[in-house]
């Protein structure tokens, strides 16, 4: 192939890559400001939760809140009140200043956190965001007895990357995968270990099934497969007894 249609092959598939990831970002920006966290108010609950972090706390990408995890949680657990300060944009360092200036009132018997795919995804400094979750898991201890950490799946599976790309975003998302599934051995919190428990969608099993418009936020359907994977280690610990009336 001559070089000049080599180099012109390469500048068309670059343009019209970045032309792709800029619409579909935009459209992740308008699903964004028409989501609404789901959140629910029980008198006399048989216990409060409460779900912070970014939009995957809110359920940005779901045609509706009950079918985000917060929703699907309140659906098999009836008797249960659900506070969702999930906020669509959030990085990890906005959440350790909401929590710094938040945690001493806020309380939960149970605590569900969403964070990473922000920095992930913005190329922000890795050992930043370790430092970020850190500090998030340290305040957390102050709202609830309970805690859960999800962190994003396998990026570079999500249709918004192609190859080369990626590779890198599967590599960041596995780093901190592997960081907090290490940290989370000390037994003060569970890891919702989505790069490993959620199954990798292949591009001929209707991606569109699973994922937003945005091609990056999961669908309704696609945080069913979230919350099965939370559902199964709240069973495991023994935790859902706590989430029932006695």
């Amino acid at each position: 192939m001559p070089l000049p249609l080599a180099i012109s092959i390469i500048i068309t598939y670059v343009v019209s890559e970045v032309s792709r990831m800029i619409s579909n970002g935009l459209t992740a920006r308008r699903l964004g400001r028409i989501a609404v966290p789901f959140c629910r108010f029980i008198n006399h609950p048989s216990a409060t939760v409460m779900c912070i972090g970014d939009s995957t706390a809110v359920g940005t990408g779901a045609q509706h809140s009950t079918q985000s995890v917060a929703g699907r949680l309140a659906h098999d657990f009836p008797d249960i009140t659900i506070i969702n300060h999930g906020i669509n944009g959030a990085s990890s360092a906005d959440l350790v200043a909401l929590l710094t200036a938040k945690h001493p009132e806020w309380k939960a018997d149970l605590l569900i956190i969403h964070i990473g795919g922000i920095d992930i995804m913005g190329l922000r400094s890795l050992r930043t965001l370790r430092s970020n979750i850190a500090s998030i898991l340290r305040m957390a201890k102050h709202i609830a007895p309970r805690i859960i950490l999800v962190t994003p799946p396998d990026l570079g599976s999500i249709p918004y990357f192609r190859f080369p790309l990626s590779l890198l975003f599967s590599w960041r998302a596995k780093h901190i995968r592997d960081f907090a599934l290490h940290r989370s051995k000390k037994g003060d919190f569970i890891y919702i270990d989505l790069y490993t428990n959620v199954p990798k969608i292949p591009a001929h099993l209707h991606r569109r099934k699973y994922f937003a418009a945005d091609r990056i936020h999961p669908s309704g359907d696609g945080y069913a497969l979230w919350y099965i994977a939370l559902k199964q280690s709240l069973e495991e610990h023994g935790w859902t007894d706590q989430l029932r009336k006695s």
